[in-house]
């Protein structure tokens, strides 16, 4: 998909401003052509590191999630070879955590045993990389008018996402993929203005990864007063996520949200909605499960 992009692109004498959280394109526009920012704060920060293990864990993740105002620590520890691990670390507010690796294991350790347990007999492959300023900022450049010929805005430069959630580079490929796919569509691009018509689409495209990560950070009432409607999705969601730690099908659909493979109203399908009734139901008359059920047990990959 990046190479058939990259040949569509090349064949157009045009500008792409793709940049990073910040850059002309975006900076230096004065008022009259400046676009309309949506921003969603979470005042969130993480801290990553490699670790080798001795041996194999029993587990592919262990995660604990983070809810501002609830839970202000959590992370995640993820196998990525027998013997080898990523740890990310996530905080909020004044609980992030930071860039020393001393600080880093006492973090672990303050947001649940099961992360510290992880990193007693682990060594580090180099110092923690530490990232914060993670709000989520929209520009809407689709909306503006009398958009010039040969430019266009896409990436981060466009939207950057809370990379909590990983959703910033599927999105980019998305874009690109849209991109190449007009380029072929239109055949010779310099015939026609189609900028302005492919930023509009853009935007629409954008529906989707922008309301699910900024619906979990609305969460952070610091920055946000969500309506009705959201703090209804918020309890759904969170009836989610419990059903999903021992609900196998349930846990493959939420995961395929996450990574954009479905639509996120695929887990209010009629069969997603009974994955969550019925394990809510199972929870309320069951006693609580043991720490075991935390962890996603090692096996074969899930197919897609």
């Amino acid at each position: 998909m990046r190479a058939r992009a990259s040949r569509a692109a090349a064949s157009v004498d045009r500008a792409a401003a793709s940049c990073q959280r910040a850059c002309a394109t975006t900076d230096s526009a004065d008022a009259s052509s400046s676009p309309a920012v949506s921003r969603v704060d979470n005042e969130m920060g993480y801290s990553s590191c490699f670790f080798t293990v001795p041996r194999a864990p029993a587990w592919q993740l262990v995660y604990v999630q983070v809810r501002p105002g609830l839970i202000n620590r959590g992370g995640a520890a993820c196998q990525i070879a027998p013997d080898r691990l990523v740890v990310t670390l996530i905080g909020t507010g004044d609980d992030r955590p930071g860039a020393g690796l001393d600080e880093f294991r006492a973090f672990a350790a303050s947001a649940h045993p099961e992360l510290a347990a992880q990193l007693v007999d682990a060594t580090p492959i180099g110092a923690p990389r530490l990232w914060r300023s993670l709000s989520n900022v929209r520009r809407h450049f689709g909306k503006l008018r009398g958009w010039p010929r040969g430019l266009l805005v896409l990436g981060d430069a466009l939207c950057a996402f809370n990379p909590v959630y990983g959703q910033g580079m599927t999105v980019a490929a998305v874009e690109a993929e849209a991109l190449g796919a007009t380029l072929a569509a239109i055949g010779d691009p310099t015939a026609v203005a189609w900028e302005a018509k492919f930023q509009r689409r853009l935007e629409r495209l954008l529906f989707i990864p922008w309301l699910m990560s900024t619906m979990e950070d609305m969460r952070n009432r610091k920055f946000a007063r969500p309506n009705l409607v959201a703090r209804a999705l918020h309890g759904y969601i969170d009836l989610v996520l419990r059903g999903a730690v021992t609900d196998r099908a349930l846990h493959v659909s939420f995961l395929r949200v996450m990574h954009m493979m479905r639509s996120p109203f695929s887990l209010m399908a009629p069969g997603a909605l009974a994955h969550v009734m019925a394990r809510s139901a199972q929870r309320a008359l069951s006693p609580p499960p043991p720490p075991a059920a935390l962890l996603v047990p090692a096996g074969p990959a899930i197919a897609g």
